[in-house]
């Protein structure tokens, strides 16, 4: 039985090397760069989430403190502001135009 032994030329196998240790230098760097990019979300979601608790609490305070306000009108004290009650508004009402053109009123 033969055997062939395959002879790679020494500039293909430069060429070769040279290829690896650029696509390894590209992964390190791509690595290092993914990496950077996962702590500073993380980070930015923790100090986002920071402003989202303070926030939340400002809302809670003018909640109540409207609710607070809510309860406390009355009549008296919008006479005082000067609003007095509402007159009930009336309303023309007059038949629709197309019901001569329709069958039996349906319009």
């Amino acid at each position: 039985m033969k055997s062939a032994i395959l002879k790679i030329p020494s500039t293909t196998r430069i060429y070769f090397v040279w290829v690896s240790l650029g696509l390894f230098c590209l992964s390190c760097v791509l690595y290092v760069f993914f990496i950077q990019k996962a702590v500073f979300n993380t980070v930015a979601r923790s100090d986002i989430e920071k402003e989202m608790r303070i926030l939340n609490g400002k809302v809670s305070t003018l909640e109540a403190e409207y609710i607070a306000i809510e309860n406390s009108v009355n009549l008296e004290t919008a006479a005082v502001y000067g609003l007095k009650e509402a007159v009930p508004t009336q309303y023309i009402s007059r038949r629709a135009l197309g019901t001569a053109l329709s069958f039996k009123n349906e319009l």
